[in-house]
């Protein structure tokens, strides 16, 4: 269960055998399940699924200020799009190339911009 697992993660943190702790995704309903919990300790990360052409909502745009109010970072993952569709886009490309940068470096710059960090995605090596 979500509370008793931040109950004990805050314990470390409170004991300073980790420095930080977050959420993965959950929105503003699992925000509000640790925040519940007893002596927890505030959310130091969220990281949510963030990528050019998707809007934050208000529920969004709410938890993301009371995380940042607590000195938390937002850390934005999927950036490139399922398959990596917005590094393929013909839109980014042609941004990159007006910019002269890779379409790489243009969406890790949206993240910037839009005030989060980027995770990497998992690239599955293929070769034999």
């Amino acid at each position: 269960e979500l509370a008793e697992c931040w109950a004990k993660m805050s314990h470390a943190k409170a004991v300073g055998e980790v420095k930080v702790i977050g959420l993965y995704g959950g929105g503003l309903q699992a925000a509000t399940a640790v925040r519940a919990v007893p002596k927890g300790a505030p959310i130091s990360v969220y990281a949510a699924e963030l990528l050019p052409g998707r809007r934050v909502d208000a529920e969004d745009a709410t938890l993301f200020a009371q995380v940042r109010a607590l000195g938390g970072a937002i850390f934005a993952y999927n950036i490139f799009g399922r398959d990596l569709q917005w590094l393929r886009s013909e839109h980014v490309r042609n941004h990159a190339e007006r910019l002269n940068v890779d379409p790489v470096v243009l969406l890790l710059k949206w993240v910037e911009e839009q005030g989060y960090a980027a995770l990497a995605p998992f690239f599955r090596d293929e070769s034999p």
